[in-house]
């Protein structure tokens, strides 16, 4: 922040004075240190995001996946051929219209929360 601070007074001072060059020797080791910073913050996040999606996956694959195994049998015991997320289909524009009475979120909760807590550690 300091590094972009001088930057920005630098800049300030060019447009101050346009008639009163700034040395190449004071700004340019200024960019270049500005620009590293900027390539280190860029690489550092960038890693920290991949950190984080490993964790989730990590963290949230088991749950997804006695989800899954929830749905599949919550279908075969309701006689479902299949269930569509309504959430996703809208957020993707593909669901135009929707009638509440055939939403299964509520019962699939249910089912879900009723079952054994042994079935979820699978």
């Amino acid at each position: 922040q300091t590094l972009q601070t001088d930057i920005a007074k630098l800049q300030d001072q060019a447009r101050a004075n346009p008639n009163v060059p700034i040395k190449p020797e004071t700004v340019n080791p200024k960019l270049d240190e500005y620009e590293k910073l900027g390539r280190e913050f860029k690489f550092k996040q960038e890693d920290y995001k991949a950190k984080a999606e490993r964790r989730q996956a990590a963290v949230m694959g088991p749950v997804r996946l006695d989800i899954g195994n929830a749905l599949q049998e919550f279908a075969k015991k309701n006689g479902y051929m299949m269930i569509l997320d309504a959430s996703k289909l809208d957020g993707a524009g593909l669901l135009l219209a929707f009638d509440e009475k055939y939403d299964i979120t509520k019962d699939f909760i249910t089912f879900y929360n009723t079952r054994p807590a042994a079935t979820a550690a699978k």
